[in-house]
């Protein structure tokens, strides 16, 4: 282990649920044997004892909210208030366009982005919020959606949760608008793998046509400075420094091969590619596990893993 800081380790919800299972003597969710159920001891303990850092991420929170048990949120919640140390990774898609824009003001050093980071603790990145507001193109998504995927009031997982909350009450349909926005997309990727085939030629000019489709970028880099020439700037972006934008695309591309229409949580569970490359291990559940493991076969191989028993072994042979 690097012995400047722990590991980072994520936990999708349902591996989340099992901890809060744990605490309370509970039977976890499933069928485990007393092997699993240790290792779900030693993942708290290395969470209480900080020789593990949980990684969090905003866009899991909307999972959280729909568990049947009304406590449910806040107690998945307090296992991050809980640990030791616990850090926060922007979230999809704030994650992409920092990843992005870091480059191309590598490239473009006039480009006025802030300096800011995609794994941090829980406290706002004013900078960043008020350069999103001030160049973010749909105007009418920027002061709520931007604010809430980079700040909170009370910079603690269970204080976002209550505000999750509250805003489900406030929307009932903000579910069935996620699941809308994944059929969507989903649907737009199917029809490109049918008329261009979906070899990695393809798979290339969908990762650099997505700067400006999805993310907006060329938008974006002229409402910030004109004399920039956005398209050469976007042209030039090494994709490679860009973990989470590159598993994003490529996970979703095997998604996309094997569905036709998404199950209703996948949107959520589909945001959580951009979190892994942040993580040093991850714990999550079966089908997105091979969707990472088709777009990199060898590459996460010793972090991604579905069974806990598993991470604990690799794990304990790190620290």
């Amino acid at each position: 282990m690097d012995l400047i800081r722990p590991l980072r380790l994520f936990l999708d919800t349902n591996h989340l649920v099992n901890l809060t299972h744990l605490r309370q003597d509970r039977p976890l969710r499933g069928d485990h044997d007393e092997d699993r159920v240790s290792a779900y001891r030693t993942i708290n303990k290395w969470l209480l004892t900080g020789q593990c850092v949980p990684v969090f991420c905003e866009t899991m929170a909307y999972e959280w909210v729909r568990q049947e048990d009304p406590t449910g949120p806040q107690r998945i919640a307090a296992i991050f208030d809980s640990a030791m140390c616990a850090r926060r990774v922007l979230a999809d898609p704030l994650v992409f366009i920092v990843e992005a824009m870091k480059e191309c003001k590598r490239i473009a050093p006039e480009l006025a982005f802030p300096d800011c980071e995609i794994v941090a603790g829980f406290d706002p990145q004013s900078d960043l919020i008020d350069w999103f507001n001030a160049h973010w193109p749909k105007k009418d998504e920027a002061p709520t959606v931007a604010w809430k995927r980079v700040r909170f009031d009370d910079n603690r997982p269970v204080a976002l949760v209550v505000e999750v909350i509250a805003e489900e009450k406030r929307r009932n349909d903000l579910w069935d608008v996620a699941h809308a926005g994944e059929l969507h997309r989903l649907q737009q990727t199917r029809a490109t793998q049918k008329e261009h085939g979906v070899g990695n030629d393809v798979l290339q000019e969908v990762r650099r046509f997505w700067l400006k489709t999805a993310l907006l970028l060329d938008q974006v880099l002229r409402s910030m400075d004109r004399s920039v020439d956005a398209d050469m700037v976007l042209a030039e972006v090494p994709l490679g420094n860009c973990p989470a934008l590159l598993l994003s695309v490529d996970a979703h591309w095997a998604y996309a091969r094997a569905n036709q229409v998404p199950k209703k949580g996948d949107f959520v569970d589909l945001t959580m590619f951009a979190v892994l490359p942040y993580a040093d291990v991850a714990l999550i559940e079966g089908r997105m596990h091979e969707f990472v493991r088709q777009a990199r076969r060898t590459e996460y191989a010793d972090r991604v893993f579905r069974d806990p028993v598993a991470l604990v072994e690799s794990v304990s042979a790190r620290i």
